[in-house]
């Protein structure tokens, strides 16, 4: 969820959508799905759309979500307040793990500015603000959502994060410096959730069709939980290890279960192939057969290891023939062959603080008012990024995450 709210510099903005798109790099190829959402005064912010949830198993789908946040643009400065309230309901009833809540503290608007009495759009922080937002934090939690802050900056208020989150520092809620170390740390963040398992992307292929994606495949694997399990929608299982939190490795043969007239597609040889997907340019990772349908390999604490296996059976025609390799490279898209990626209710707003000087200005040359959040011209107003996991952020970054499977 993108906070697009004037707390944030043009090159804030920049950074926290870099962040955003960083964390979908980390997940590609397990099976989350993430969605994004934007938020400012108004959620959406501006002519914003949202992007639906969306599963990364294949890198292809990845892509087209890093384009689509790269197309986010910021609403005009006078609907720049930062809005909490209405961020975070979006988030209720996608299904999220978690939703990622990066900000700078400071709530400014409530509802929707406009019904109703509700002239708030943003000038400032009042309690009706975090209140609401508390409202709001709590309806997703109680959906079995997970809030997690994410605290960006010298001087977070931190008390506020806390409300929406929960009080424990490195579980419930983390700091980032600024917004360089923003992308890094959600990057880790994302990762741990993931570190230490194996991710199946099943394909299919009939005659000469593009491979696509399959559901309904069985497989199994020694030393895992679960040790068997069937692929989903997007055609992905996915298996972890719990020998892990004592070992630094465990080895694991992972087996599927054919369907009549299909044959399994071997690829350079190997009955699947696996990439660590870190985030970073995927590293092929060293498979060895296991009679006709399965493949063997060690994985480590740190790694998040995905593997392509593909099948095949004749179309129409009978002479048709596989291709000899149909996966070439992890990053290819997915219509081409296949790639180794694989309840607080107020209800009154209570009057301004008058003794706050609302045009106050940084002397550090930021630009930054006081309350983070009054219009201004040029080209500093700012964006929060969230996620969902959902990664949802104000004065940061915010994206959404689902795991249908354990990531």
């Amino acid at each position: 969820m993108l906070d697009l709210s004037n707390s944030l510099t043009d090159a804030d903005v920049e950074k926290s959508k870099e962040a955003a798109k960083g964390v979908v790099d980390t997940l590609t190829g397990t099976p989350s799905s993430v969605g994004v959402q934007t938020f400012a005064t108004f959620a959406p912010a501006g002519n914003n759309a949202d992007i639906p949830v969306t599963g990364i198993a294949e890198a292809g789908n990845a892509a087209d979500v890093k384009n689509r946040i790269d197309g986010l643009t910021r609403p005009a400065s006078n609907d720049g307040g930062t809005n909490w309230d209405r961020g975070i309901a979006q988030a209720q009833g996608k299904g999220y793990d978690a939703v990622f809540f990066v900000t700078d503290g400071k709530p400014t608007a409530y509802g929707t500015p406009g019904e109703g009495n509700n002239t708030d759009r943003g000038a400032q922080f009042d309690q009706i603000d975090l209140d609401t937002a508390i409202t709001s934090a709590n309806g997703v939690k109680g959906e079995g959502t997970k809030m997690v802050g994410i605290a960006v900056g010298s001087d977070p208020t931190v008390e506020n994060i806390v409300k929406i989150s929960g009080p424990n520092e490195n579980s419930d809620y983390y700091s980032a410096d600024d917004y360089d170390q923003l992308g890094e740390r959600l990057r880790q963040i994302a990762a741990a959730t993931c570190e230490g398992s194996v991710t199946v992307l099943k394909k299919t292929q009939i005659g000469e069709a593009a491979p696509e994606p399959a559901e309904g495949w069985d497989f199994t694997a020694t030393n895992a939980d679960p040790a068997q399990a069937t692929t989903n929608e997007n055609g992905v299982v996915n298996f972890a290890y719990d020998d892990l939190v004592s070992r630094p490795s465990v080895d694991t043969t992972i087996s599927e279960t054919l369907k009549d007239d299909f044959t399994l597609r071997k690829q350079d040889g190997k009955n699947a192939v696996c990439h660590e997907t870190n985030g970073d340019e995927p590293v092929e990772v060293p498979v060895e057969n296991a009679g006709e349908t399965g493949f063997s390999l060690s994985v480590k604490r740190e790694q998040i290891v995905t593997c392509t296996v593909v099948n095949w059976k004749a179309g129409d025609d009978p002479t048709e023939e596989p291709t000899d390799n149909p996966t070439e490279t992890p990053t290819e898209e997915p219509s081409q062959t296949p790639t180794g990626d694989p309840s607080d209710q107020p209800s009154d707003k209570p009057g301004d603080d008058d003794s706050k000087n609302d045009d106050a200005r940084d002397d550090d040359g930021s630009g930054r008012d006081s309350d983070h959040d009054l219009p201004r011209t040029g080209s500093e107003v700012g964006m929060s990024v969230g996620f969902g996991l959902a990664l949802l952020a104000t004065g940061a970054a915010t994206v959404a995450l689902t795991r249908r499977n354990r990531a």
